[in-house]
């Protein structure tokens, strides 16, 4: 099945029955087309707007990011990439998810608003290095406006300690000269850098810059503004930052090789004064591919053929895009779309439109169900799995 239809096409056969060609009535089909792919996506699940993305696991943690065009509780499938045997997982509740310590299994998660994933799943051949367990401070210096730092062998995430600082500015800086270096090329391209963070106060941050490289004239630097689950970053508990080789910026030419030099910074909007800001355990991974299949949220594309939630509001930015609906539906769209544009008092074929259109949807929902994942909710204990 094709999706080929243009809204010029679209227009073009809207006009054809309403009669009213002007530039402004076509701005008001627009924004009726849009409105009827928000009811039709919010009661149908539609097999066009199906997409796979892959989500880079890591062993150590849970948490990842949700694709931002994901319906909402539209979770499709959960399964290993590149792997002759497809595993899937299971969508659980939150829940029975923090019972769970082994297995496949996958929750979603919301958060003031923002979701995300947490995932538990047992790795073929998972791949790490540590960076730095930063368990001593003997190669890390601070500059610009962080200072004091030491060892805190009491609030660490890891290991037998963590770094400790104070800032009183707008640029915390902490630099490692690591004395040993160390080898990251079996890592690959797909090369992950996991820290943990506190922050006393988020109060002004807006931003975190992690630097990784064979010194500070040759290394891959990134910027990041939330955790790696996508949430953003909280006061007096553990943050979980993720950098990406693949998104990083490199300058000169890091040798994978010969990592010895590292540098975390944390950039504010305005001047603060604080104590005790830490960072733990920094380790590169080789990530797994996990694939997600979910129906997107959205439901057109552009000329370029990029997804977006609905058509431009613009006479001429609307004219090229397509709906992601099969050409078969169109038929069944433009009639919805005509329901709402004639006067209810003065046109009949109002009537006629709508048991159109109810037609199409009903084909659509009975053709093409549901498949989406349902969570297994499950109140009672599950069971120990063995050792």
């Amino acid at each position: 099945m094709r999706m080929t239809t243009k809204w010029e096409d679209i227009w073009q056969n809207i006009k054809d029955q309403w009669g009213d060609e002007s530039s402004e009535s076509e701005l008001l089909a627009i924004r009726t087309a849009n409105r009827v792919l928000r009811d039709w996506r919010r009661k149908l699940d539609l097999e066009s707007v199906i997409r796979i993305e892959s989500i880079s696991y890591v062993e150590d943690f849970k948490n990842y990011l949700s694709p931002s065009d994901i319906k909402a509780g539209a979770i499709i499938g959960f399964r290993k990439k590149d792997n002759q045997v497809i595993i899937p997982f299971q969508l659980v509740s939150p829940w029975r998810f923090s019972q769970l310590t082994s297995g496949e299994y996958i929750c979603r998660q919301i958060d003031k608003g923002i979701e995300y994933f947490s995932i538990l799943h047992n790795p073929d051949n998972s791949q790490k290095v540590v960076l730095h367990t930063c368990d001593a401070i003997t190669e890390w210096t601070a500059s610009g406006d962080a200072s004091n730092l030491t060892l805190d062998e009491v609030d660490q995430e890891e290991g037998s300690g963590c770094l400790n600082f104070d800032v009183s500015g707008t640029t915390a800086t902490l630099t490692a000269a690591i004395t040993t270096a160390v080898d990251i090329s079996d890592l690959g391209e797909k090369t992950l850098i996991r820290l943990l963070a506190k922050f006393p106060s988020i109060s002004n941050i807006t931003s975190i810059t992690f630097r990784w490289g064979s010194d500070a004239s040759n290394y891959w630097t990134q910027t990041i503004t939330t955790q790696v689950d996508g949430r953003p970053f909280k006061a007096g508990e553990k943050n979980e930052l993720e950098l990406k080789r693949q998104s990083a910026t490199q300058v000169g030419t890091p040798d994978d090789e010969a990592i010895d030099y590292l540098l975390y910074q944390i950039n504010f909007s305005a001047s603060v004064t604080n104590t005790d800001f830490r960072i733990d355990n920094i380790v590169a991974y080789k990530p797994e591919d996990i694939d997600l299949e979910y129906y997107s949220y959205n439901t057109v594309k552009d000329a370029d053929d990029a997804w977006q939630d609905g058509f431009t509001v613009s006479v001429v930015g609307a004219a090229k895009e397509v709906p992601l609906i099969y050409d078969e539906w169109i038929p069944g769209f433009e009639a919805d779309i005509l329901y709402y544009l004639l006067n209810p008092e003065e046109d009949t074929r109002r009537k006629e439109f709508l048991e159109i259109a109810n037609s199409v949807r009903e084909d659509i929902k009975n053709n093409f169900p549901s498949r989406k994942m349902r969570p297994k909710r499950k109140w009672l204990l599950p069971k120990i799995p063995s050792v």
